[in-house]
């Protein structure tokens, strides 16, 4: 083999051989070429960057973003907010229209510690309190019942000065019966309840014969021991503030 065909095979040789170093003889001489090439598929490596697994090729470093407010960022949000973007209210504060406020005392004219400063308003009939949550809420007053609406009196009974009461006065109750602490009981004078009806109250006039003073005392028509030789009756009079069967 003549020495150019031994030097295009050892070309050949060397564009085939897997990168490592390669020795084509030449004769009795022998020539090492040394390449310094990666094995099959490995990319290469620029020394600048060994040992600096955090380099990237014109890339920030991941966690360069600017921070924001709230967000964990060195920029601090107002006093009382605090959240993404200070958009929410911090422990101790609550929300007022736009702005967080801190928690007022607990009692109805700083309007409770959940409210916004304003007094919370007393409801007919009752007195404004603060809730177990610190808001504005109300009590009735005694005999007095909680509605939406606030504080009514309940059915069948009248609102009146001293509460709730069946009667405030004796034009609220049925026929000649009189108001008594609110209810409607005993009958004004010379009138009777001689039917025991309450819903009609004192329905009878006690001025009157049959019913003389009293329920069912009749006075007598003759032979009663009035007039001559007792042969004349009684009738129904006056005596005193009532009546009463006389001659």
């Amino acid at each position: 083999m003549t020495f150019h065909e031994r030097t295009r095979l050892g070309g050949l040789a060397w564009l085939t051989a897997p990168a490592r170093a390669i020795v084509v003889s030449f004769g009795a001489g022998a020539l090492s070429l040394g390449l310094s090439a990666c094995a099959t598929g490995d990319a290469p490596v620029d020394a600048n960057d060994a040992g600096d697994p955090t380099a990237q090729s014109g890339d920030a470093s991941v966690g360069d973003a600017p921070s924001s407010p709230g967000d964990g960022g060195s920029t601090a949000c107002p006093t009382g907010r605090a959240g993404p973007g200070c958009t929410a209210c911090a422990d101790g504060f609550h929300s007022c229209a736009t702005d967080c406020v801190q928690a007022m005392a607990n009692v109805p004219e700083a309007g409770c510690a959940a409210g916004c400063g304003a007094a919370c308003s007393d409801p007919a009939n009752g007195a404004a309190v603060c809730s177990e949550a610190g808001a504005c809420d109300f009590a009735c007053s005694p005999t007095y019942e909680r509605s939406d609406a606030g504080c009514a009196c309940p059915a069948g009974l009248r609102a009146c000065s001293t509460g709730c009461a069946q009667c405030c006065g004796d034009s609220d109750c049925p026929n000649h019966t009189t108001c008594s602490a609110g209810t409607c009981r005993g009958c004004t004078a010379n009138w009777g309840d001689c039917d025991s009806n309450p819903g009609n109250g004192c329905e009878t006039d006690l001025s009157q014969g049959g019913n003389c003073g009293s329920c069912g005392n009749s006075c007598c028509g003759s032979f009663c021991g009035c007039g001559f030789l007792g042969t004349g009756g009684k009738s129904c009079k006056p005596s005193g503030t009532a009546y009463s069967c006389q001659c």
